[in-house]
C-alpha cells in the first residue's frame, strides 16, 4: 500500500455495511492468494475491485462476501496517519488513476 501505508504500520479495521463502501477506502478482504489490504477502486453487483497502491497494473476482484472491513485508523510508530479522510481517499484514487504515468516513469528510472 505504499506510499500511503508502509509495511510495519498498524491499522484498525471495522466492518461496515456494503452500502457504505466507497471508492478510495482501504479494505481488508480475503482474495484467492490470501488476505489483502488494498484500495477499493470499484464496487460491482457481486464483486469489489481492489488495487494495491504500489501496484502498477493488477486489480483483484473479490466477492462482496469476502470483505472483512475497511481501515478506520492507521499508525506509523505512535503517529496517526491520515488515510481515512475524504481527502486521503481522493489522493488515493488520484494515485490509482495515474498508474499509466507511474508505469512510464518506472521504466525511465529502471
Amino acid at each position: 500500500m505504499r506510499p500511503f501505508i508502509y509495511e510495519g504500520d498498524k491499522v484498525t479495521v471495522k466492518a461496515i455495511p456494503l452500502a457504505d463502501l466507497r471508492n478510495g477506502m482501504i479494505a481488508l478482504a480475503h482474495a484467492d492468494q490470501g488476505y489483502v489490504l488494498h484500495r477499493v477502486v470499484g464496487v460491482q453487483e457481486n464483486h469489489i475491485a481492489l488495487a494495491g497502491d504500489g501496484n502498477l497494473s493488477q486489480i483483484e476482484l473479490v466477492e462482496q462476501s469476502k470483505l472483512m472491513g475497511v481501515v478506520q485508523q492507521a499508525f506509523r510508530a505512535d503517529k496517526a496517519l491520515p488515510v481515512c479522510t475524504g481527502w486521503s481517499r481522493m489522493k488515493g484514487m488520484l494515485w490509482y488513476y495515474v498508474r499509466p504515468v507511474r508505469r512510464v516513469f518506472k521504466k525511465m528510472k529502471g
